[in-house]
This record gives structure tokens, C-alpha cells and sequence, in this order.
């Protein structure tokens, strides 16, 4: 049974996160966890998720295929995991924010879990 992704193309599409992508998966992640959270979230809580996906977490769940990449213009701009039923990590860069593009993560992810 594969944890494959499967391929949409409505503004971009989601697949596999490859092992040479970590670095720019874990970038999207810090990134948007630093621009975003701390409105939302206190400084603890902030540094708290900047551990929890840390650039070695983000390469295990990577060579287990628990990471998806939602790839716009050749270019990364989000992603999402799942371990299971449980869905994890769904990041998308603040500029993209707002476009519909974490829904359709969360539905690629919903597709798997529903299988």
C-alpha cells in the first residue's frame, strides 16, 4: 500500500516531498510559524512548534512519506503531513494565504485518510 499523494493541478498541484526538498519544506514551516503565530500564539508556544518541526523531523516524516508539498509555478509554497488518520503540518506561505490553497492541502490529505 503506498502513502503516495495523488496529483491535482487547480492553481498547483501536491505530491510526494522529496528527501532533497526538506530544506524547503522546513523553510516554508519556520517561515510562515514566524510570520504568522505570533499573532495568534505567546512566544513559548511559538519556539515550542519551531522544535516540534525541526529539520530532522521534517526529513524522517519525508523518507516515510508523511509529507506532501503543494507545488505552485515550480515553486513550493506549502505543505501538509499525515501520520494515519491524522493530519499534521499543514503550512502555507503567508503570501499565498487567504487563496484556497490550505484547503486544497487539506483535501489532498482528506483523500488519503479516506481511502
Amino acid at each position: 500500500m503506498s502513502n503516495g499523494f495523488d496529483y491535482f493541478d487547480i492553481q498547483g498541484s501536491f505530491r510526494n516531498a522529496r528527501p532533497d526538498e526538506a530544506e524547503k519544506v522546513y523553510y516554508v514551516v519556520q517561515h510562515t510559524k514566524a510570520v504568522i503565530y505570533p499573532d495568534y500564539y505567546t512566544q513559548a508556544v511559538v519556539e515550542f512548534f519551531g522544535r516540534l518541526h525541526s529539520l530532522d523531523n521534517i526529513k524522517s516524516d519525508i523518507a516515510q512519506g508523511r509529507i506532501g508539498v503543494l507545488v505552485k509555478d515550480s515553486e513550493i509554497i506549502g505543505t501538509g503531513s499525515r501520520t494515519g488518520n491524522h493530519i499534521t503540518r499543514v503550512y502555507v506561505l503567508p503570501e499565498y494565504q487567504g487563496l484556497g490553497f490550505g484547503s486544497m492541502i487539506m483535501d489532498e490529505l482528506e483523500k488519503k485518510i479516506f481511502k
